[in-house]
């Protein structure tokens, strides 16, 4: 019923035994609530409040669960109006950084050192944890050396010893390189006299400290030699100077023998020492009696006699001496052949005398 000023009025019913409705509206539309505090709803407005509810639930997923299909669209506000979050088109979050990040500082090749510059610090890996690269205070970096062996498994690497005919190429600077064209030069010009057989000239040796000077033999049938640059004349002689010292390891080897019986021989056998020459300069022998001496030398079972001499009773005692030293080669051997020219068994004697070279 409506009051006198048009206002709604509440019908309530009150049938025992049942819920008691109560009724909100006009002649044309009403509003009721049950006693269990539920509003009925017309069935043409309750379908589009039931589609709008599960749309809402659509968008609500549990963490971890669900594969997404609808959502809720996200904004945000730029200070005075709202904006919407852009994303790219696989759905990542797209950011601009305005302060506090990008790449850090990046210097050309080249730029001059400033104290005021900074960088980022480079890392490398142990295997299982990054590590600073580490450098000197003159910011060369540490390289350590590898204490265990290490295979090189590259097909283009030739590890040996260099030969004569192998060629090593180095980038050498221009200087570098017009130094070594000096020497070439120099090198070349050598050759040419040296090697080619020109002839170079006067030599002048230096020979100040004293220090002996060699020439070595060659072809050449003579050395001129002098002081200055003046031929050699009994104004301008050649020095030579006696040494004081033994020249060559002395040889005296003595030998006797007793009882050589009439018409027997001794043999006095001295062999030279390998590598070595022996200048012999003197043989001297004595007996009692009348004896021959024969002196040889030469091989082993190839000796050839070099000079006999005989002594007596009267003069027992007797020498020979080489005007010029007779050479006697390596192993060869210096035989002094003791004949007994008496009647009666004497004891007879020798010595070998000279230098070996």
């Amino acid at each position: 019923m409506a009051d006198i000023n048009g206002k709604q009025m509440i019908r309530t019913s009150d049938t025992l035994g049942a819920d008691v409705v109560v009724t909100i509206g006009d002649a044309t539309h009403t509003l009721d609530i049950t006693a269990s505090n539920e509003a009925k709803v017309l069935d043409s407005n309750s379908g589009a409040i039931k589609t709008a509810v599960e749309l809402i639930d659509d968008a609500v997923y549990t963490d971890g669960s669900g594969t997404p299909s609808k959502g809720l669209l996200i904004m945000g506000s730029d200070g005075t109006n709202p904006q919407t979050i852009k994303t790219d088109a696989d759905g990542n979050l797209q950011v601009d950084i305005l302060s506090g990040g990008g790449a850090g500082e990046q210097y050309a090749d080249g730029t001059a050192v400033d104290a005021g510059y900074k960088g980022n610090i480079v890392l490398g890996t142990d295997g299982s944890n990054y590590q600073a690269i580490s450098t000197h205070t003159d910011g060369a970096v540490k390289v350590k050396s590898i204490a265990d062996s290490v295979t090189v498994t590259a097909t283009d690497l030739d590890i040996r010893n260099l030969t004569a005919t192998d060629v090593v190429t180095a980038e050498l600077s221009a200087t570098d390189n017009a130094v070594l064209d000096a020497i070439d030069t120099v090198l070349d010009a050598i050759n040419t006299k040296l090697v080619s057989g020109t002839d170079i000239g006067d030599v002048t040796i230096n020979n100040a400290a004293g220090s002996p000077v060699y020439v070595a033999p060659g072809t050449s049938t003579y050395f001129p030699v002098s002081k200055d640059t003046n031929a050699n004349s009994e104004l301008n002689p050649i020095f030579v100077q006696q040494a004081a010292g033994v020249s060559g390891g002395e040889v005296h080897d003595y030998d006797t023998s007793a009882a050589v019986g009439a018409g027997s021989s001794d043999t006095h056998t001295y062999t030279v020492t390998t590598g070595k020459t022996l200048l012999l300069k003197q043989i001297i022998f004595s007996a009692s009696d009348y004896m021959k001496v024969e002196i040889k030398t030469g091989a082993s079972g190839g000796t050839a006699t070099k000079a006999v001499v005989f002594t007596a009773a009267a003069n027992p005692n007797g020498e020979v001496t080489f005007a010029v030293p007779l050479e006697v080669a390596s192993t060869h051997l210096v035989e002094v052949v003791r004949t007994n020219k008496g009647i009666l068994a004497q004891d007879v004697y020798s010595t070998i005398i000279g230098t070996e070279v």
